[in-house]
C-alpha cells in the first residue's frame, strides 16, 4: 500500500475531501518522523511502536587483509502490538 492509496481508502470511507486528508496524512508522517529523529519512540496501541536505535560500529577484514570499521548508523525499529493480527486465520 503507498500512501497515495492510504489516502484513496480514507477517502472512501469518510466525509472529508481528498486534499484535506492528504494534508492531514502529510502532517502526521511529518510530526512522526521529527519525533523519531530527536529520539521519541512512537506508541500506539493495537498496531506497533515505532523506536529509534542504532547499529554497533562493526570491523571487517578484507582480503589483503586490511581492517575496516563501519560506523554507527541510525535506524528504526518496529515492533508490532500482540493485538496487530489477532484476527487472522
Amino acid at each position: 500500500m503507498t500512501k497515495r492509496d492510504l489516502v484513496d481508502e480514507i477517502a472512501e470511507r469518510c466525509v472529508f475531501p481528498k486534499k484535506e486528508i492528504r494534508e492531514i496524512t502529510e502532517l502526521m508522517l511529518d510530526t512522526l518522523c521529527a519525533n523519531l529523529v530527536a529520539g521519541e519512540p512512537f506508541y500506539c496501541r493495537g498496531f506497533g511502536t515505532f523506536k529509534k536505535s542504532h547499529t554497533a560500529e562493526r570491523v571487517f577484514v578484507k582480503q589483503n587483509g586490511e581492517r575496516v570499521v563501519t560506523k554507527p548508523r541510525p535506524l528504526i525499529k518496529f515492533k508490532q502490538s500482540k493485538q496487530l493480527f489477532i484476527n487472522e486465520k
